[in-house]
């Protein structure tokens, strides 16, 4: 099996609307989109990649509704979200069954 893994991280450019598409791909695995400024959870509204690695960590625009979404993918082992001042305790609890190996959430206020 191959890994399809993008690494965006810091891109000025990655708009919610590519980040979306991407998040289609049947074969994208691991996905870095870390402090990219202009993401919201308008990216990560529809995702269909079976995700093993997301790092969302400094995508200063994600709130609870992108954690929200995250439950679905029963795929993802490795979370990052460090650096997300919007995300509270309550929504990490969207998060219990997933078959997480890895979680990196500070140092959020919580």
């Amino acid at each position: 099996m191959k890994i399809f893994y993008l690494n965006e991280s810091g891109s000025e450019q990655l708009t919610n609307e590519t980040c979306s598409q991407l998040l289609q791909s049947p074969t994208l695995q691991a996905l870095d989109v870390s402090f990219c400024p202009h993401l919201t959870d308008e990216a990560f509204s529809q995702i269909k990649a079976p995700l093993i690695f997301l790092n969302i960590q400094g995508c200063a625009n994600i709130t609870d509704k992108t954690l929200i979404k995250l439950h679905q993918l029963k795929t993802l082992k490795y979370l990052c979200l460090a650096f997300n001042e919007k995300i509270t305790k309550t929504a990490l609890s969207a998060l219990e069954n997933l078959p997480l190996e890895r979680l990196k959430i500070y140092p959020l206020d919580i």
